[in-house]
């Protein structure tokens, strides 16, 4: 990174071409566990009542009903 600030890259090229690259699949790893974490959330928190109200469908109010 430094050394393409040296020979005169701006700040959105190295970005994008010296940064982004290298962290790019831990921020795709990382969205993708916290997807399924929202997945699981979103459902044990209108199961018992506190999530969204009837007229929404959701898995969690589904899960009860039946």
């Amino acid at each position: 990174m430094l050394a393409a600030g040296v020979i005169g890259a701006s700040k959105p090229h190295i970005l994008f071409r010296e940064i982004l690259p290298g962290g790019l699949p831990a921020i795709v790893s990382k969205m993708t566990l916290d997807a399924g974490c929202v997945i699981l959330i979103v459902p044990s928190r209108s199961f018992p009542g506190r999530g969204g109200q009837p007229p929404t469908p959701d898995l969690g109010a589904m899960a009860a009903e039946g």
